[in-house]
């Protein structure tokens, strides 16, 4: 997802195109919260979907501004450039497709659409509200170096072949808040993955 990042998502073209705007670390956890990355509790079922290549669509848009302990952290010209191009992208949507392989062991583990299996963020907490075979429902809350931030995300599987999900994340509070929206749509189009990860 991000050249040595430890969070490679399925997600590539949108984490590509949101790697120029939105911090590392914000964006990390927000799309790995939504694609349910910190794995099912021992009491969770697992969503019933069914393992193999999928079709995921998905939609999102910035909110607020850059946050503002990551912009101090940039030199100057970089700090421009990424006021620059967030500020082109705010309240406007974008809308890409990818395939994505599904392993069992990722539906099991509740990593599903995940490359691998993260630690948990440090500084954050979880808490999963509905861990049905139909829906997953999380928030997480952090407070760590990046600052404060909180995702709400909600998976539903509409049956084995179609899942769809939303996700809203905010880091920071009041006027300096800024914020990532995403909605996403995926259909299972094979057993096989071929040459898909």
């Amino acid at each position: 997802m991000f050249e040595g990042d430890t969070s490679a998502i399925h997600y590539q073209p949108m984490c590509t195109e949101l790697r120029a705007v939105v911090p590392k670390s914000f964006v990390r956890a927000a799309v790995a919260a939504c694609l349910l990355s910190g794995g099912a509790s021992a009491t969770a079922e697992q969503l019933h979907i069914e393992p193999g290549l999928w079709e995921v669509t998905y939609t999102y848009s910035l909110q607020g501004e850059p946050p503002a302990a990551v912009l101090a952290q940039l030199a100057p010209e970089k700090r421009a450039a990424v006021e620059k191009a967030w500020a082109s992208r705010v309240g406007r949507s974008k809308t890409n497709t990818s395939k994505s392989c599904v392993t069992p062991d990722e539906i099991a583990n509740g990593t599903a659409f995940e490359n691998e299996n993260h630690p948990p963020v440090r500084g954050c907490e979880r808490s999963y509200a509905t861990q049905t075979a139909s829906r997953w429902t999380m928030v997480e809350q952090c407070s760590n170096e990046a600052g404060i931030s909180e995702r709400n995300v909600q998976i539903n599987a509409g049956g084995p072949h179609t899942v769809d999900g939303t996700m809203n994340a905010v880091h920071g509070e009041g006027a300096a808040a800024s914020g990532l929206d995403m909605a996403f749509r995926a259909k299972w189009l094979a057993k096989e993955c071929g040459n898909v990860k």
